[in-house]
This record gives structure tokens, C-alpha cells and sequence, in this order.
């Protein structure tokens, strides 16, 4: 059996002496600072009643640990009652405790621990509010010591009592650069009846609060995180948050630099004074109510501009007691990740706002984009859409652009001149081809019409050639221009520009000429003659006086500008064994092969075959596929890859067929007419054997039915075209019975 020896008398005191000092050490660190939890007795609230401590903390050191945990307590609420100053070591809050502090007068808590150990710290999870209860003379300011660190992980605010009518100014200062960390998930907000730059704004605080990437500021109310002058108390790192919701005031801009900015405030907020000094944002910039106006001369955009509501205004308007002459706005995006502009609000460029693009991953149109002043292209495509447009103002101006920068997509330009041809420069491009195009354009009147150019990297729509001896004899087939002025009535007349660089084939510049659809079916020639071979541009001599379809052309005999390859027609129809491919070309230069592509949706297209081409030929040739898929959807797409001995490419249009077995015209074969269902404005051409249209309009909603009566028998190809896709159906046409 074990036995436990009971000390004698003397080695007794030793023993409790021994133990009573385990005791002192318990709660007494490293460097002599007493550590004291709070636990209060009775309800109290008092912060200055020791018996609030565990262990009492009857005499206050200034090297004091003070500790408030979740783990005895999860909510707690503080009377912050000692004198107007007092100075401890340090500020603890731990396992997610949620802590209120209340000053009914000015206090200043100085915190004075020196690393490793934090002054203040507050764990993941905690909440800590800092509550002023009689307006703007009951502010506690926390006081970091020259050194002395705070980590901040949970969520901090600044309060004021609901009730009070005046802003309560509390503080969080140091005179240490980066002292002060938010750490990701942290929150700090400066909220209701909060007043003043939370962490001050003297110069030697310089840099002293740091965001890092994950952290949040919400400015609700009171002043900046960076203060109210013109150097920054804080630091918002990529990947932080400064949230404005603040019902006053304005976001302090010029010379700030932003992780990601949150507008989120529902009110028309006021201009405020025009700064001269580089504003960045890092991340993305939301505006998601109200209206707020940037008037900053240089804003660097490294993010996505988010439009989820609101109104964001850019402007250059110097309010200032001296203002410079004509200010200016250049709103850079400068990303190294692919940026966008997207979303729903409202998006207004001042007439001096000029736009630039510096990135090479590019900008996204997502949401339409007005430019008043100058639109510069460094670096990166900027992608557009009909629906997400970017149209450049009548007093806007190009800068730059390359085969490394234009806008990949629809382009508009405003004209509100008249009776004067003025030059607009389209800087577009597709894929990886830039060609710029340049629109004389001539008006009637001054009333403002816009011009929009698109470039498109395959061959255009079959059309049938001009009769005129000497005229085209074949268009290119890697790329053509459509350009629009959306029907407007005061358009005079116009000439047009094309560039050409290797890839356009083009070796004969005296027979080069540039062609012109006339929606409705037919190719007119607009003369020109090329400056050089093989890259160089060509203008159009021939006025033309409406706008379609424009694309390099040919003249003369074999050899000259054969434009690689000129496809002559491209057809796909139903057969009882699969699909039917046929297309022919005219002439071919340097063709290894054709691949036939698939798509169910119009969009992702497989390879399911080649032909091999007959690689340079002056005369037709004909070529046929049959396509067996194993899964069709209702309808099925196909498009032809032409490919070059070299390895490149150009696409052919897309058509598309009905994989069931009801026919698409009926009767089949016809013989006095041809029905048809379509939707409304639907085109549709009736072609021959050869592509050449025997018949063409528009499509009314429903069924159509053509008369045949001046066909001749034989086959014929029913082709409707949708803003979708261009389907095809083959008939055969009889001799009336």
C-alpha cells in the first residue's frame, strides 16, 4: 500500500509557501505582468471595481494582461469608469467573446506591451464594440505605444448611442508603421454616431494600419481610414475590402489605394473637390446603389468595374478655390487578370473622361460603355458585344492600337456634322488580326448617327458576282466588314478603308478591289486599288450611299489575288443516310485541306472529318461529306475550316439543318410553289445549283409560300438566315402538271 507522508511543522510553511508563490506565477508572464479575466460579482459592469478581476485587481500596473473570454462568458458588457487615462500592458479578447465598452466622458487607454506580445488582440470570432454614451465628449481613444502591436482577427466597431445627437470620436492610434493589422476575416466598422478618421490622420501615423488581403473596412459614418489629409494612415492591401455605406460625406479618393472598393451608400452623394493625385484600386470597383460621382484626374483599375445598381458618374470638374484649365479624367484599366465591365446600373462618362487599356489578359464588355474624350489601346483586346457596346462620342479620339490591342467585336462611332466627309478610324480587330478600317462618312444634317464597324474572321455569304466585264471575279475568303449606321435617313454618301496584312494573300495590289453587298443577294464592286503587296490598305472609289457587307476583292485573270480560297457555295441538308455537305469554290491557293466541324448549339464546334484540297486551282471544284452523328438535336450545325499548307485557317458561314425527318419545304418536289415556316424579318434567298439566287426577301412570321412559276426545273436550295444561324433545304422543282 502507498502512503502519503504528512510534512512536519517547518516543512509545512515551506510547502505553502512554495504554493502560494505557484499562485503568483500563474498570473504573472514572462515580463512581470500580472494577468486578470473578467468575472464579474452582482451584475456589476464597472471595469474599475477590482472584484470585476479574477484575481481581484486591487492595485492597477501599467503592465497589467487584461483578458475578456468567451469560454466564462460570451457576451459581456463593460463600463469603461476609471479615470480619464489609465495604461496597461495589454488587451485581450479571446474565444469569440462579444464585448460592449461604454464611456460616458473622453478616455484614453494606452496599451504598452512590447512584441512578440500584441497590446491589443482580438481573436477570430470576437466582437468588440466601442459605445460613446453622451455624444462627442464620450469618446475612448486606444493609445498604442511607440512599438506596440494590435492583431485584429474578429470584428471591431465604433459606436455611438443611438439616442445622442453629436458623433462620438473614438480612436485607434500608433505611431508605428504597420502596428495595426486586420487580418483576413476581420471586420472594423465605423458606424452609427461614429465621428472623425477612427485611427487619426497625424502625419506620424503614417502607414501605421494595415488591411490585409480578406480584411473589411465599412465606412457607415464618421471619416477615412487613410484620415483627412494628403498622406494615408492606412493601408488597404489587394484583396481587402473599404466598403462606403456612409448616409454623409463622400469617398476620399485622390491619392488613396484601394484592394477592392464597395460602394453601397443609397443616396446622391456630393462631387467632391477634383484631385490631382493617382487614385489605384487593386481589385474590383462596385457601385451597387445611388449615385456617386469620381472627380479624380488619374484612376488606375486593376479589377472588374461592377455595376449592380446605382449611378457611377466619372467627371473632371475643378471645384477647387483655384482651378486648373480644363481638367481632365483618364480612367486606366491595368490589370494583370482578365477585367470586365458588367452589371445592371448606370455607368456616365463626363465629356473630358478619356479611357485606357494596359493589360494584355484584356477587357470584357459586359455593359454598354459611352467614351466622350479619348479612348487609348496599349495592350489587350477589348472585347465587346451588340448587347455590351462600346461607342465613342462625336468628340472622341483614337490612340494606339495593334495587333496586340483593338476592340475584338462591334464598334460604334458618332458623327454630328454636316455636309463635311469626316474620317472616323475604327481600331478593330478579330482573334488575332487587327485591321483597322477608316469610314468617310458625309451627312445631310448635323443630327448625331452612330456608325458601327465589326470584323469578322470568315468568309461572308454567297452572293452573286457583277455582270460588268472586267468587274470581281472572286472575294476573300478569310475576313470580312459589316458596318451599320442603324438605317438612319441622313447618311449622303461614304468611302471606305480596308487594311490587309499576310494572311489576306493579297499579290497583285493593281487588281485588288474592295466589295460591297447590296442586301439582296448581289456583290457591287467599289473599285480601289491596293498600295502594296502583300500588307498594305486600299480605299474605295465608288461612293456608296448604304451599308451592308464589305470584303477584299479580286479582278482580272488566275493568278492575281486568288484571296486563298473563294468558296462559291456551302450547303447541308437531310438525307435517309445522315447529313449531306456539299460546297464548291472558285479558285484555291495554297489549300491542304478542308475539316468539316459539328455543333449542337451553334457555339462549340468538334472536327468530325477533312478532304484534302486540291491546293492551288483556278477552276471549280466540288466537294461532298456525309455526316452519320449518333445523337442529333433538333437542329445541327456545321461550319468548313479551310486550312492553308501553312496552318492556318479561315471559317466558312455556319449552317444549320433540321435532323427530323418533316421535311422543311413542302410540297418536295414542288412544282407552282414553295412553303415554308420562318420567323418574322427571317431572310431567305432561293439559290441554284451554282449559289446564284433566284429568289430572295423577307420572311414574314409563320408560313411563307414563294411562287416557282418563273423557276426552271431542277434542284434548288431554299436558304433562311436568322440572327442565329443560316439554315439551308434542298428541293426540286418540276414542270407544272
Amino acid at each position: 500500500m502507498h502512503r502519503t507522508s504528512i510534512p512536519n511543522s517547518r516543512s509545512f510553511v515551506i510547502y505553502k509557501a512554495l504554493l502560494s508563490l505557484c499562485l503568483i506565477l500563474v498570473y504573472v508572464n514572462s515580463f512581470g505582468q500580472a494577468r486578470y479575466t473578467w468575472q464579474p460579482a452582482n451584475g456589476s459592469t464597472s471595469w474599475a471595481d477590482g472584484s470585476n478581476w479574477s484575481p481581484a485587481r486591487t492595485i492597477p500596473a501599467t503592465t497589467d494582461v487584461l483578458v475578456f473570454d468567451g469560454s466564462l462568458a460570451k457576451t459581456v458588457a463593460v463600463n469603461v469608469d476609471f479615470a480619464t487615462s489609465q495604461t496597461v500592458g495589454q488587451l485581450l479578447f479571446t474565444n469569440a467573446v462579444s464585448a460592449t465598452l461604454s464611456t460616458d466622458i473622453d478616455r484614453t487607454l494606452t496599451l504598452g506591451a512590447q512584441p512578440p506580445a500584441p497590446g491589443l488582440q482580438l481573436g477570430a470570432g470576437t466582437v468588440v464594440k466601442i459605445v460613446g454614451t453622451q455624444g462627442n465628449a464620450s469618446s475612448l481613444t486606444v493609445q498604442l505605444a511607440a512599438g506596440t502591436k494590435a492583431a485584429i482577427a474578429g470584428r471591431l466597431e465604433f459606436l455611438g448611442l443611438a439616442s445622442i445627437s453629436t458623433g462620438c470620436p473614438h480612436l485607434l492610434v500608433s505611431s508605428t508603421p504597420g502596428a495595426v493589422e486586420f487580418a483576413s476575416g476581420s471586420y472594423f466598422l465605423a458606424g452609427t454616431r461614429f465621428t472623425g478618421p477612427p485611427f487619426g490622420e497625424l502625419k506620424t501615423s503614417t502607414g501605421a494600419v494595415v488591411f490585409h488581403s480578406g480584411a473589411t473596412f465599412e465606412q457607415a459614418n464618421g471619416g477615412s481610414a487613410f484620415g483627412g489629409k494628403t498622406w494615408s494612415v492606412s493601408i488597404f492591401e489587394p484583396g481587402s475590402t473599404f466598403l462606403f455605406s456612409a448616409t454623409s460625406g463622400s469617398v476620399g479618393l485622390s491619392g488613396r489605394t484601394f484592394g477592392n472598393l464597395t460602394i453601397s451608400a443609397n443616396r446622391t452623394a456630393p462631387v467632391a473637390t477634383y484631385g490631382a493625385s493617382k487614385t489605384t484600386i487593386a481589385n474590383d470597383l462596385t457601385v451597387a446603389a445611388g449615385t456617386h460621382t469620381f472627380n479624380v484626374q488619374n484612376l488606375e483599375l486593376q479589377g472588374n468595374l461592377v455595376l449592380n445598381g446605382g449611378n457611377l458618374v466619372f467627371t473632371s470638374v475643378d471645384n477647387s478655390a483655384n482651378p486648373v484649365p480644363n481638367p481632365t479624367t483618364l480612367l486606366t484599366f491595368n490589370g494583370n487578370a482578365a477585367q470586365s465591365i458588367a452589371g445592371t446600373g448606370t455607368l456616365t462618362m463626363g465629356p473630358s473622361v478619356s479611357v485606357a487599356l494596359n493589360n494584355a489578359a484584356g477587357l470584357t464588355l459586359q455593359h454598354p460603355l459611352l467614351v466622350n474624350a479619348t479612348l487609348t489601346l496599349t495592350q489587350g483586346l477589348l472585347t465587346t458585344t451588340a448587347a455590351s457596346s462600346l461607342t465613342l462620342g462625336p468628340q472622341a479620339n483614337t490612340s494606339g492600337g495593334s495587333t496586340g490591342s483593338f476592340v475584338n467585336g462591334p464598334l460604334s462611332r458618332v458623327l454630328a456634322t454636316a455636309n463635311a466627309a469626316t474620317d472616323l478610324l475604327f481600331p478593330i480587330g478579330s482573334g488575332t488580326a487587327y485591321r483597322p478600317l477608316i469610314l468617310r462618312a458625309e451627312q445631310t444634317d448635323a443630327t448625331a448617327t452612330a456608325y458601327t464597324a465589326q470584323q469578322f474572321n470568315r468568309a461572308p455569304a454567297v452572293r452573286a458576282w457583277p455582270t460588268a466585264a472586267g468587274s470581281l471575279q472572286r472575294v476573300s475568303a478569310v475576313r470580312y466588314f459589316n458596318v451599320t449606321n442603324g438605317n438612319a435617313s441622313n447618311f449622303k454618301q461614304g468611302s471606305i478603308t480596308l487594311n490587309y496584312d499576310v494572311d489576306d494573300k493579297v499579290d497583285a495590289p493593281d487588281k485588288l478591289r474592295i466589295a460591297k453587298s447590296d442586301n439582296a443577294g448581289n456583290w457591287l464592286d467599289l473599285g480601289g486599288t491596293g498600295s502594296g503587296a502583300p500588307m498594305g490598305s486600299i480605299t474605295s472609289t465608288v461612293a456608296f450611299t448604304s451599308f451592308s457587307d464589305f470584303v477584299l476583292g479580286a479582278t482580272g485573270g488566275s493568278g492575281s489575288n486568288p484571296l486563298p480560297v473563294s468558296l462559291l457555295r456551302f450547303t447541308v441538308h437531310r438525307e435517309a443516310a445522315g447529313i449531306r455537305l456539299r460546297w464548291a469554290t472558285a479558285t484555291e491557293r495554297n489549300n491542304s485541306r478542308f475539316e468539316v466541324q459539328r455543333s449542337i448549339d451553334g457555339q462549340a464546334f468538334t472536327v468530325v472529318g477533312a478532304l484534302p484540297g486540291h491546293g492551288n486551282s483556278f477552276a471549280a471544284q466540288e466537294y461532298a461529306w456525309l455526316d452519320a452523328p449518333s445523337a442529333l438535336n433538333d437542329l445541327v450545325y456545321y461550319r468548313l475550316r479551310q486550312v492553308d499548307t501553312d496552318g492556318t485557317g479561315t471559317y466558312s458561314p455556319v449552317a444549320a439543318v433540321k435532323t427530323e425527318p418533316a421535311a422543311g419545304v413542302f410540297p418536295n418536289p414542288a412544282h407552282h410553289s414553295l412553303s415554308f415556316y420562318a420567323a418574322a424579318g427571317d431572310a431567305y434567298r432561293v439559290l441554284d445549283v451554282l449559289g446564284q439566287p433566284a429568289l430572295a426577301g423577307h420572311a414574314a412570321a409563320g408560313l411563307n409560300t414563294l411562287s416557282l412559276s418563273d423557276l426552271k426545273p431542277g434542284v434548288y436550295y431554299l436558304e433562311t438566315t436568322s440572327a442565329q444561324s443560316r439554315t439551308q433545304y434542298r428541293f426540286f422543282k418540276r414542270d407544272a402538271e
